[in-house]
């Protein structure tokens, strides 16, 4: 994704880095302004923990995921559009 995207053209979620990127702040600057609450849009979370996270995974480990949203965020009407499928 190039910096110059259109905002139709954007998914609707994006990792910290990229969004600073696009709006022109830099990667330290961007995890400043979220750790102060102070970011321009919703921050979702997402940790990885379990085997994966600690490198001990197996063929047959699961992906153990925590995923947090602003309250504000639980009825978006993207939500519904933004699914993870693992096969």
């Amino acid at each position: 994704m190039t910096t110059s995207a259109l905002p139709e053209q954007l998914p609707p979620v994006l990792d910290l880095p990229t969004a600073a990127r696009l709006l022109g702040i830099g990667r330290t600057a961007a995890y400043q302004l979220v750790k102060q609450d102070q970011w321009p849009t919703p921050v979702i979370r997402i940790g990885l923990f379990g085997s994966v996270a600690r490198g001990t995974s197996t063929a047959d480990s699961d992906v153990d995921l925590l995923i947090v949203w602003p309250d504000d965020l639980s009825h978006a009407p993207w939500w519904t559009t933004a699914r993870v499928e693992f096969t």
